[in-house]
């Protein structure tokens, strides 16, 4: 029996649109040409759908029933702001690992954070949950580590990893900054990690969707300067 559920053009229709999270302001306010948006995205439903035509009809009809429908809070310009001001970096090549959480590696930890070269751009983020602790490491420095924990459980979470850093002005501390920089990507299917300072948030990303994830952020931020021009 064939499971597979097909999509319709309104499911097409919201996982386009959910994709960009800064459009739902652009309904609120009421300045959205249905008739332009539905020829916009025509492209990418014929690629979701596998359709060679597509019914703009039942496009726009969809888009109205998206605009309708919407549920979430608005944008404040307060978060359209600090995404604006805000500024990207990707480091690839690093590792992120999970060991047990004793005294005995929190030592280890501690003495191999004397080992990072902070002058070339070496990096260490560590975070203790309840019984492990997490540590993010350049993959050149892995090795080093490894060896000092020896025979240590070591878990990793990807085979490697690469860290997509967003450094934000203070105001990023307000409330629907998080949402509004995440929705986009889980509607995008990607698998993150986060570990989240004053003005750093920073995502922790298998390398193989380091490139798709480094974009989206990108886009999120210039279309954010493009709201409050």
């Amino acid at each position: 029996m064939n499971n597979i559920v097909k999509l319709t053009i309104a499911d097409a229709v919201r996982k386009v649109l959910v994709n960009h999270p800064y459009i739902d302001q652009f309904f609120r306010d009421k300045c959205v040409n249905y008739s332009a948006l539905a020829e916009n995205i025509t492209p990418k439903l014929k690629e979701i759908l596998s359709r060679n035509k597509i019914n703009k009809e039942a496009v726009i009809m969809s888009i109205i029933r998206y605009s309708a429908n919407l549920k979430s809070q608005d944008i404040s310009k307060k978060v359209l702001l600090a995404v604006a001001e805000s500024n990207i970096t990707l480091k690839t090549d690093i590792m992120y690992l999970n060991i047990p959480k004793t005294i005995e590696n929190l030592r280890k930890v501690e003495k191999f954070y004397s080992k990072i070269n902070w002058d070339k751009g070496e990096l260490l983020f560590l975070v203790q949950g309840i019984s492990e602790i997490s540590v993010v490491v350049d993959k050149s420095n892995y090795p080093i580590l490894k060896n000092m924990l020896k025979d240590q459980q070591i878990e990793l979470q990807f085979p490697l990893s690469s860290i997509v850093i967003l450094h934000s002005p203070k105001d990023a501390e307000g409330p629907g900054f998080i949402h509004f920089i995440t929705k986009p990507i889980a509607n995008a299917g990607i698998s993150i990690e986060m570990l989240t300072l004053t003005r750093d948030t920073i995502f922790i990303v298998d390398q193989k969707n380091s490139s798709k994830l480094f974009e989206l952020i990108k886009d999120l931020i210039e279309e954010s300067r493009d709201l409050i021009k």
